[in-house]
C-alpha cells in the first residue's frame, strides 16, 4: 500500500466520510477524498464557527493588547477577544479579564466607573474635548475619566478644595495651586489644611491681611 494510500485511510478512519451535517453551521465538502466541513461565515468573511465539525462558536475579533508579530510592523494582530480575554465556545462570548469590557475585550475599563463624578472617555474623545485629534491603534482601546468640576483623581474620587489668589502675592489659583498656594488639600473632605498663619476656607488670609 502507497503512502499516499495509507494517510488517505488513516484519515478517514479518524474524520470519517461523513461530516454529521456539520453541526448546522456550515458545509461539507470534499478535500484530498476526505470529507471536511466549512463553517458559515459572517457578513465580513470570518468564520462564526470552527472545530472540525463546526461545533465550536468563534468569539468576536478586535486589534490584540498583546501578541505576537504577525506582518512587518504588525504589532497588533486581530485576535479573539483582543487576547484580554477567554472565548466561550459553547455561547461565542469573550469572558474578558479583570479591567477589560467590551464584546471583544477591546476597552479598558475606568476604575470605579469614575464614582459617578465624571464620564469614561477614550483617548479618541480625550482629544476631541482639547479640540485635537488622536488616531493611532489604542485610540479606542485605552479609557479614563474625565471629571466633573469639583473633583479630580484617576477615578474622580478625590474632592477638590477652595483656592484663589495668593494673599501676598506668590503662586495661587492662577497657577494651579489649591488652597490659594498656602494650605494642602484634604481630597477626602474637599478642605484645606492651612500653613501656619494663614487661615480662611481658602488659606486666603494671612496675619498682614487686612
Amino acid at each position: 500500500m502507497s503512502i499516499a494510500i495509507l494517510m488517505m485511510v488513516i484519515a478517514t478512519a479518524v474524520y470519517g466520510n461523513s461530516c454529521n451535517g456539520c453541526s448546522g453551521h456550515g458545509k461539507c465538502e470534499m478535500e484530498n477524498n476526505v470529507n471536511v466541513c466549512i463553517c458559515d461565515k459572517d457578513k465580513e468573511n470570518n468564520p462564526m464557527y470552527t472545530g472540525s465539525q463546526c461545533q465550536h462558536h468563534t468569539c468576536p475579533k478586535h486589534k490584540a493588547w498583546v501578541g505576537h508579530v504577525v506582518n512587518s510592523n504588525d504589532l497588533s494582530p486581530v485576535v479573539e477577544c483582543a487576547n484580554k480575554g477567554l472565548c466561550n465556545r459553547k455561547t461565542g462570548e469573550c469572558e474578558c479579564f479583570s479591567n477589560f469590557e467590551g464584546a471583544a475585550c477591546e476597552r479598558q475599563v475606568c476604575p470605579n466607573n469614575c464614582n459617578n463624578n465624571g464620564r469614561c472617555l477614550s483617548q479618541k474623545d480625550f482629544a476631541e474635548v482639547a479640540s485635537a485629534t488622536y488616531d493611532a491603534w489604542d485610540a479606542d482601546m485605552v479609557q479614563g475619566c474625565l471629571c466633573d468640576a469639583g473633583t479630580r483623581g484617576p477615578d474622580c474620587s478625590f474632592i477638590e478644595c477652595p483656592t484663589g489668589a495668593d494673599t501676598v502675592g506668590g503662586k495661587g489659583a492662577d497657577q494651579g495651586r489649591e488652597c490659594s498656594g498656602r494650605g494642602t488639600c484634604d481630597y477626602t473632605t474637599g478642605e484645606c489644611e492651612c500653613h501656619h498663619g494663614y487661615r480662611g476656607t481658602s488659606c486666603q488670609q494671612s496675619p498682614i491681611s487686612k
